[in-house]
């Protein structure tokens, strides 16, 4: 089993992810910044790493 990460690295994350990376809809924006003003709800998402993933439009 992993080491948890915990509700700050999550946050940093997050952070990280959205200065680097520019969504297509405002509503998923939304939702990541909802999710880091909520630290119960912080505390129950998790990050996976998916393989083999064909990207879209």
């Amino acid at each position: 089993m992993t080491t948890p990460v915990s509700v700050n690295e999550k946050k940093d994350f997050i952070r990280w992810f959205l200065n680097h990376y520019q969504l297509k809809r405002r509503e998923c924006v939304w939702i990541l910044n909802y999710l880091m003003s909520h630290d119960q709800l912080m505390e129950k998402v998790h990050f996976v790493k998916v393989h083999n993933i064909v990207q879209g439009d």
